[in-house]
């Protein structure tokens, strides 16, 4: 396999998971998220919106760990295919 091609299966993995754990760059989401809305931390928005922004995140980024985790493992059969 590829190694620069494996580095980039990896990376978004990890960015995914990274994701599910922080949210994004623009703001906290995902488990960090959900906490802080439902701690009342920094709340600004109606804790329904909160918590339903943090879900999302978490769904988004659960979705992209299982196509990391699918196109890491296709890439592993076609370099045993290969030789």
């Amino acid at each position: 396999m590829d190694e620069h091609k494996l580095h980039m299966l990896l990376e978004n993995l990890t960015l995914a998971v990274r994701s599910i754990a922080h949210g994004g760059r623009e703001a906290p989401g995902g488990l960090e998220g959900l906490t802080m809305a439902i701690s009342g931390e920094g709340n600004q928005s109606p804790l329904s919106s909160e918590i339903g922004g943090a879900a999302q995140t978490i769904a988004d980024s659960n979705d992209r760990v299982a196509d990391a985790i699918s196109d890491l493992a296709k890439a592993v059969r076609e370099s045993h295919a290969k030789g």
